[in-house]
């Protein structure tokens, strides 16, 4: 493959690999690579001049390929690349012995495991491997590696060799696997290697999806007596992988037994005479009373802080999170694994309010932050559950995962993310950081990158998950922007449906991103729910919301009453009725408060005087309204300071403009720049202001008749801090910010 590139105004032309093997295991292999017309089945070579040796931990670049099938190559003909593997020992004369070929495979597979030939004192040895392909810069990286879990294995006890295939196949997929006598091989079937990475939506699947699943369920093999150079002996008739004993006649060899079981998602078939009874095949396995182990820890309160002490002299707490009433269960039978974990509530709290964003909780149940009315106490549901289902033997299978949540209250800014990353950037050393660059460095004996080694890594451990489901998530988003223009949503409902998936086999990765892409491609379904939450235009969703809420207060509240006794009846009528009201006058006077919020901000940053709109930001986070008075003359304070700052903008701003232009040798179109901006502050400014008045008076009216919601940082209980002591608990949240550091 070659590349351009200018450098220094000279085009540069690099011819690079356009496929790099490394072999990644313990023993010495040797490659044949072969290039076949596409679609066609293909003659593979039996002896070839074009081999590859690889040592264990060694890189080549694939250049020079056998052509099979006596093809002639053209521009414009589609080929597919194919290899075959072997071990290979150096004998007494230091000459090299193959051991016999592995399958051919094709590079249109992420994830396909073999068999490899080994020399083993004088047999030889079938170990599982598996051949990963990854794709980064045009250039296709094949890994060989070790299978820690392979989907077939074979066993004979028979006294003679055969050969494997999956019956109906065609083309290079058809090249039968070696199965030796007495020892064990690895067979993956073309159409089982073809559903990695499998990741199905249960509820948006094709019909032609959903057969692809059950694939693996279907498939069906044949065998044959091992015929070496030449295809005389016939196949037996194909069979599909049912559980239990079976009878297959082999052309010219005779009748076997087969005894098929699925271990772990496994399948395990083993090979017998046919005279031979099933007791001897089967593994004698003693009979054990399975037994069950349970642990479990409940913590009534616990607190994690991060710290941060870089750039200052004191610690200063960034993040603080409260996990109430955690129980956690762990029990364990015969092999079988559960883990569940159950939490009531959880408050993540923003501890540098005055120095990053107004929120001072990012997270919390949505019953802390508007708990619906009652008139009889009902205790909430858990607000996360998650149960985990898996075995262990020896490889891990997930049988099931289940999550479900409560409705959530989300609060974000994008200055406390900004102040999020720069503080986790400071404990990471900038060497992490340092690229290696994107041209390709490797030569016959080269490295191949670390992310590639990463993915490989990844493939190998694949997850198989057999059931996997979150229940229907409701979160309310108020977030905020404050970029060029001020943007803000305020409590915008989100609700996501039930998420299922089944019979995944992958990678965490790929699940990762599969399940990522469906909660952002939802996000997006509720577009128009964020735009009908902007406080510019008054926040109408959530001024709807609180009519909705009070009207279900009006309507149930009287219901639950009646049912009790006409006492209760009445006092539903009252409770409903006074929330109604309330809902319906918090909802109004936030709907304007957000609204002219939002164009005070905006016309602050319309003004385009820096040092006017950050001292009026510190004003709203040292002076936070806590009543009505205070509230008040906050407003008239801003207002003053807004007209204040108009009318001194009309000489301070040309100044500015000229002093600039004096140190930058500016022309005087500077100076109408400073002009403008003065003007611009004398229209913008006092509407901030004005805003800015009505906006903290209707704030000083919900915080005063206590129709606002109030969110404040949870309290450290004072058992806790009696039984640790203020330094302790210091001590405390100094060392959990060491350890994250």
């Amino acid at each position: 493959m070659v590349s351009f590139s200018k450098e220094k105004n000279s085009s540069v032309a690099s011819v690079i690999p356009a496929y790099v093997l490394h072999n990644n295991t313990a023993y010495s292999v040797c490659l044949k690579p072969y290039i076949l017309e596409q679609g066609s089945c293909g003659v593979i070579p039996k002896s070839c001049k074009i081999m590859h040796k690889l040592d264990p931990g060694s890189t080549t670049e694939i250049i020079y390929w056998n052509v099979a099938g006596g093809i002639t190559l053209t521009s414009n003909m589609e080929v597919t690349h194919g290899m075959s593997f072997t071990g290979c020992f150096m004998d007494s004369d230091e000459s090299l012995h193959p051991c016999p070929w592995s399958i051919c495979m094709t590079t249109d597979f992420v994830r396909h495991s073999f068999s490899l030939p080994t020399e083993k004192s004088s047999q030889y040895k079938f170990e599982s491997c598996l051949l990963t392909m990854h794709e980064k810069d045009n250039i296709t990286y094949l890994v060989l590696q070790p299978d820690c879990n392979p989907s077939i294995v074979l066993t004979s006890s028979l006294p003679e060799d055969l050969q494997v295939v999956e019956a109906n196949s065609v083309g290079i997929n058809s090249c039968p696997q070696c199965l030796p006598a007495r020892l064990q091989a690895v067979y993956q079937p073309p159409s089982v290697a073809k559903l990695y990475p499998l990741v199905f939506d249960k509820e948006v699947s094709t019909d032609k999806e959903k057969r692809l699943v059950h694939l693996a369920e279907n498939v069906r093999l044949k065998f044959r007596r091992n015929c070496g150079e030449n295809d005389s002996f016939g196949w037996c008739e194909s069979f599909s992988l049912v559980k239990g004993q079976h009878k297959v006649h082999i052309p010219d060899f005779g009748d076997i037994s087969l005894f098929i079981e699925v271990k772990d998602l496994k399948f395990v078939i083993k090979l017998c005479p046919i005279n031979e009874s099933l007791e001897v095949v089967r593994d004698a396995v003693p009979f054990n009373v399975p037994t069950t182990v349970r642990v479990s820890v409940n913590l009534s309160y616990f607190l994690c802080s991060l710290l941060d002490d870089t750039g200052c002299k004191k610690e200063r707490e960034v993040l603080r999170a409260v996990l109430k009433d955690f129980l956690c269960t762990y029990s364990v039978r015969d092999k079988n694994s559960k883990i569940d974990l159950t939490a009531y509530s959880l408050k993540i709290e923003n501890m540098m309010r005055h120095h990053a964003g107004e929120f001072m909780v990012c997270f919390l149940p949505r019953s802390e932050h508007a708990p619906p009315s009652q008139l009889f106490h009902q205790d909430f549901p858990p607000l996360i559950k998650f149960v985990l289902h898996y075995s262990s033997s020896p490889d891990v299978i997930i049988h099931s995962i289940y999550f479900r949540g409560e409705p959530a209250t989300v609060q974000l800014e994008d200055c406390l993310l900004k102040k999020i990353k720069s503080t986790a950037t400071s404990f990471v050393l900038s060497d992490l950081f340092k690229s290696n660059g994107n041209t390709y460095s490797g030569d016959s004996m080269g490295s191949v990158p670390t992310t590639i080694l990463e993915e490989s890594i990844r493939d190998v451990h694949s997850i198989t998950i057999s059931s996997f489901m979150i229940e229907p998530i409701s979160v309310y988003l108020s977030a905020r922007i404050t970029l060029k223009a001020f943007l803000s949503c305020n409590d915008t409902p989100l609700k996501f449906s039930r998420y299922e998936l089944e019979n995944v086999n992958s990678n965490w990765s790929e699940i990762s991103r599969v399940v990522g892409a469906r909660y952002v491609s939802g996000l997006f379904m509720h577009v128009g729910w964020v735009l009908g939450s902007l406080e510019l235009i008054g926040s109408p969703v959530s001024f709807l919301q609180s009519v909705s809420r009070g009207f279900r207060d009006l309507v149930v509240l009287p219901y639950e009453g009646l049912t009790r006794s006409p006492g209760m009846f009445v006092l539903g009528i009252g409770h409903g009725t006074a929330s109604f009201l309330r809902q319906l006058s918090s909802g109004a006077l936030t709907s304007v408060t957000s609204l002219t919020q939002s164009i005070s901000r905006n016309m602050e940053k319309l003004s385009m005087d820096e040092d006017h709109s950050a001292y009026q930001e510190e004003l709203r986070q040292q002076r936070p309204p806590v009543h009505f008075t205070a509230a008040v003359a906050s407003g008239f304070s801003s207002f003053g300071l807004s007209m204040m700052s108009a009318v001194a903008g009309l000489v301070e701003q040309p100044m500015q403009s000229v002093q600039h232009m004096d140190e930058d040798n500016g022309t005087a179109t500077t100076l109408l720049k400073g002009v403008g901006k003065g003007l611009l502050g004398v229209v913008t400014k006092p509407v901030g202001g004005a805003m800015e008045l009505i906006s903290k008076t209707g704030q000083g009216i919900l915080c005063g008749t206590g129709l606002g919601e109030k969110i404040v940082h949870s309290e450290i209980p004072d058992e806790l801090v009696q039984f640790m002591g203020d330094s302790a608990l210091q001590n405390m949240l100094i060392s959990n910010a060491s350890c994250l550091r």
